[in-house]
């Protein structure tokens, strides 16, 4: 119910969606990481990700109701409207300005490391992490900090890799089916906002795989990349997760090794990063990276559901 409610009703969202943010003039202005070539989708409408989160929680909650108060499950979609408000301020001090500014940097990381913290804190759990047919039982003081890295750096990863039509929404279809296998084993209550997602957020892909009419912006990059690595952390499948996410990691890797190769080095490692961008460079078309980026998005999740299958993480 959850995934054909949500599929049906952002579809007939966001074609109306769509002619009010042309009607407003409300538009992409391209990344100052993007190349030349995609000045042209500065006239696209953005906000995407503001519908499929929407109707992805509010069908959740009206599914569940009244286990909707469940305290990791509400927990998970409210924290998922917090980093999302994140990025809806970003998005909108860029329209308003002109230019791709937005946030700084130092803002957007305070908020995101605070929401964070407020989650970990909010659903602190210290069940011991299946890893290598052994069960690591990790303190608190050393687990708090680095579930808070890793819901930040996931987010961050995301939004980087938010860069063509399609890349990242598709991707995210990948994480969330492995999610969901995993889910249907543990936790139902999750699984109600894990199907609701999936339903949504393949609406949003008709409309955004190329040529996009409509981008999902930061506020939907945010949410969604926070979302995935919250619901990772609920059903306490950490290891598999950074299997399933592992396209994104390697995208934020490639980032941060491009960034201190030329303060330290003076010299790049890649022709660009994020590394989507490199392989148009050398002539791909886009959508044939976005397709083989799928292909490394479906092997990353058969090789997270073998890791699943084993027992042993």
């Amino acid at each position: 119910m959850a995934f054909f409610l949500s599929l049906g009703f952002a579809w007939m969202i966001y074609p109306i969606f769509i002619q009010i943010l042309k009607k407003m003039q409300i538009a992409q202005h391209v990344s100052e990481f993007a190349i030349e070539t995609y000045k042209t989708k500065q006239r696209t409408p953005i906000f995407g990700g503001v519908v499929f989160l929407l109707v992805a929680s509010a069908v959740s909650i009206f599914v569940s109701f009244p286990n909707a108060l469940d305290v990791r499950f509400f927990s998970v979609i409210l924290h998922t409207l917090l980093f999302a408000s994140i990025g809806l301020v970003d998005d909108i001090k860029i329209i308003k300005e002109g230019k791709n500014d937005g946030l700084s940097g130092k803002t957007r990381l305070l908020f995101q490391t605070l929401f964070a913290i407020s989650f970990v804190v909010f659903t602190l759990d210290a069940s011991p992490i299946p890893f290598f047919g052994l069960t690591l039982t990790l303190p608190l003081w050393f687990l708090i900090p680095v579930r808070v890295f890793m819901i930040v750096g996931s987010i961050n990863a995301f939004n980087i890799t938010d860069g063509m039509d399609g890349l990242s929404a598709g991707l995210a279809l990948f994480v969330l089916s492995g999610l969901t296998i995993i889910a249907l084993t543990q936790e139902a209550q999750l699984i109600v906002f894990i199907f609701a997602l999936l339903g949504s957020l393949m609406a949003f892909l008709i409309f955004n795989f190329a040529p996009a009419k409509i981008f999902m912006g930061d506020v939907g990059s945010y949410g969604l990349g926070g979302a995935l690595i919250m619901i990772g952390m609920v059903l306490n499948h950490e290891i598999v997760f950074i299997v399933l996410y592992s396209v994104y990691l390697v995208e934020i890797v490639c980032v941060i090794i491009q960034q201190v190769a030329v303060r330290v080095f003076k010299r790049r490692v890649f022709s660009y990063t994020p590394i989507h961008y490199a392989f148009v460079l050398k002539g791909m078309k886009d959508v044939k990276v976005v397709l083989m980026f799928y292909a490394f998005g479906a092997l990353s999740l058969g090789l997270g559901l073998i890791l699943f299958a084993l027992g042993g993480f």
